[in-house]
């Protein structure tokens, strides 16, 4: 988890981070860096190397793009179906252009309320945030380790890993797709349900939809397909047998 405040005026960001951590001590929420960006190339950066499900407070109207905080929104929304975005802004005209970006803002916070009523609507969304990150099953997370970043997939939304180029590991996951520097063996020896069944794969087992066997292709939730080797296919289905039922052509 991570909460991102996207805000150009430093005394409007810090007075912001201020309220967050003063309701996260008081709700006895879990610990959540809270971190602060003025320059939206920083902010992509930032969250590129880190998939976890965040909560964004994006300023809409910033002095070098009067537009930037809904490019921002819609360029996460491209990768990332999950995380809550909300608008803090005192131009509450440009609600309605959110549409247009496919943001799925949950809210618009106006800054220029009074602060009791500012705090109040910054509590409702941190309530929102940490009860659908718990709904969604934090307690079974898959961490894997970098040099320079530690990435984070709810483990009932991996599909599988596929390894691409230059020691470079790609996730899919059910709503995104995540590439990183790593091994499929170190990644297949991490959990007894994710299962190597190519040299290039690693598929979540219990994501598995279908094995044909005469093709040897697997067939996951999304009914994408990923190969099985022959060698790997007994232990393929004794493995997946033991977690779930599926179809067998």
């Amino acid at each position: 988890m991570g909460i991102y405040v996207f805000e150009d005026n430093l005394l409007q960001s810090q007075a912001i981070v201020k309220i967050i951590m003063g309701i996260c001590d008081l709700e006895c929420y879990p610990k959540t860096d809270i971190i602060c960006y003025s320059k939206s190339e920083d902010l992509f950066k930032a969250i590129h190397k880190d998939c976890r499900t965040h909560l964004f407070f994006l300023d809409i109207h910033t002095k070098r793009n009067p537009m930037s905080g809904l490019e921002i929104a819609k360029q996460i929304r491209q990768n990332d179906q999950n995380s809550v975005i909300v608008f803090i802004t005192s131009h509450s005209e440009l609600a309605l252009q959110s549409y247009k970006y496919y943001s799925r803002a949950t809210a618009f916070i106006e800054k220029t309320q009074n602060i009791k009523k500012m705090t109040d609507e910054i509590s409702d969304v941190l309530k929102i945030y940490f009860s659908e990150f718990h709904s969604a099953g934090s307690h079974d997370i898959f961490y894997y380790d970098t040099k320079h970043s530690t990435f984070h997939f709810l483990f009932h939304e991996i599909l599988f890993f596929e390894s691409i180029y230059d020691h470079r590991i790609r996730c899919h996951t059910t709503n995104q797709i995540v590439d990183f520097y790593g091994t499929l063996n170190q990644i297949s020896s991490m959990d007894d349900r994710l299962f190597r069944s190519h040299h290039s794969y690693v598929v979540n087992l219990l994501n598995i939809k279908k094995v044909n066997k005469s093709s040897r292709m697997i067939v996951v939730a999304t009914d994408t397909e990923i190969p099985v080797s022959r060698s790997y296919y007994k232990d393929l289905m004794k493995k997946v047998l033991m977690c779930n039922e599926i179809e067998r052509e």
